[in-house]
């Protein structure tokens, strides 16, 4: 453990947060406790004011009996030993200093702190729990949603994506991709409006109750070096780094794709979606959903970045037709980072090799200035934990296909098996 701590040392050290440029004072910002409240302000700034009125109504995904509501949860004793004996020790406390180490090494305080910041995780995972399985077993979730999803990943999500983008181009088809960027998405949530998608998926009675309960009421404070911001209401949002939030955001935009034609995939709010444009009622028809997207989140109080929306034209007869979103052209690309890939026009993958090669090598350079020790119990877990992992991700959809790139890879193998005494 204390290897692999020197290890992170050694790596480039993150940039302090500041000074920031405050515009009123026509200056930059230095204090930390400033500082912490103008990164609050900005914070605080990006919430929905939710139009409590016009809550629209969301169609049901739900169509089971009253009896298959989940409107009601009971929570054994041993349910709530099985989360606290699944708590790491190794994870800071809450708001509330309270160290997961107390829940776990003291039974004498199992139950008398339940409404605090770790034990509320807790509470929050065995609703979560109980909440995916009521829609697993009803199949309330859209298969294009790849976040946050059992036995689902970055990789099926990319997997899925491009075996439709390629299928389609090795036959020689012109084929459009969008990239969508909600703005803030987690964070704009509208609370009510969430409470409306939940009910629509049989989410009901006092679980409801108690989940409109988790939301209200929360706040939060910036700290920047021990200095703190005051405290602000947060308005919309689920929160992030919750236990809860995640399922919660997927049922939200559960229904975005609904009535759209192009193929879409999710994973979380990374929303990406391709058509086939042989002809103009091809680029139309994709048009006709970008639309479709838009009007789902006019009606829902979210907000597309049509600024970072991005458009990759592949195949060489494409008509590189112009898409917009709420009356903006959308910027075209020929290159994207995808869910930590890198995805060109050409659909090769030497960028993405180049990049995780330089990574790799890096990652080799700092083990091999700070650790004397060459030998293979100590540099072989280094290798695998530290290196081998950039080599490794999602590899399934970018493996190479050129000479240049698979040697190119290949070195960096045969680079850490020289350093390794007994593998050279």
């Amino acid at each position: 453990q204390n290897v692999f701590k020197y290890i992170r040392s050694r790596k480039p050290a993150k940039k302090p947060v500041g000074p920031l440029d405050d515009r009123a004072i026509k200056g930059a910002v230095k204090d930390d406790k400033a500082i912490a409240e103008k990164l609050n302000d900005f914070f605080a700034s990006v919430f929905t004011a939710e139009d409590v009125g016009k809550i629209p109504e969301s169609a049901p995904s739900f169509v089971g009996d009253e009896s298959e509501e989940l409107s009601r949860i009971e929570v054994s004793l041993e349910e709530v030993l099985e989360q606290i004996e699944k708590l790491n020790v190794n994870k800071s406390p809450g708001p509330d200093g309270i160290h997961p180490r107390v829940l776990k090494d003291d039974p004498g305080n199992y139950r008398p702190v339940s409404l605090t910041s770790v034990p509320g995780k807790l509470v929050e995972t065995i609703v979560k729990n109980k909440i995916v399985k009521h829609v697993e077993e009803h199949n309330l979730l859209d298969k294009s949603q790849h976040g946050f999803c059992k036995g689902k990943s970055c990789l099926t999500n990319l997997l899925e994506f491009f075996e439709g983008v390629n299928k389609h181009a090795d036959k020689g088809d012109p084929v459009d991709i969008v990239y969508l960027d909600f703005q803030k998405a987690f964070d704009k949530v509208p609370h009510q409006r969430l409470l409306c998608k939940l009910h629509g998926h049989g989410i009901r009675g006092k679980v409801l109750s108690w989940i409109e309960n988790w939301l209200k009421d929360r706040k939060q404070r910036v700290g920047i070096n021990g200095k703190f911001s005051d405290w602000r209401g947060v308005t919309s949002g689920v929160p992030q780094g919750s236990v809860l939030g995640p399922i919660l955001f997927n049922l939200f935009i559960n229904d975005l794709e609904k009535g759209v034609s192009s193929e879409v995939v999710k994973f979380a709010d990374d929303t990406k979606l391709f058509r086939i444009v042989k002809t103009e009622a091809d680029c139309e028809g994709l048009q006709e959903d970008l639309t479709k997207l838009s009007d789902w989140a006019t009606k829902w109080q979210m907000k597309f970045n049509v600024d970072k929306c991005k458009v990759m034209h592949i195949g060489k007869n494409n008509p590189n037709y112009t898409y917009s979103m709420m009356g903006a052209n959308l910027a075209t690309t020929n290159q994207e980072r995808d869910l930590g890939v890198i995805v060109d026009s050409s659909l090769k993958t030497s960028t993405q090799c180049a990049v995780v090669v330089k990574k790799a090598n890096r990652m080799l350079g700092i083990i091999r200035k700070g650790i004397e020790n060459k030998t293979q119990n100590i540099l072989l877990p280094l290798y695998k934990t530290m290196v081998r992992p950039h080599l490794e991700y999602c590899v399934q959809m970018w493996s190479p296909h050129l000479k240049k790139d698979i040697l190119a890879l290949e070195r960096v193998q045969k680079r850490a098996a020289k350093m390794i005494r007994g593998l050279e």
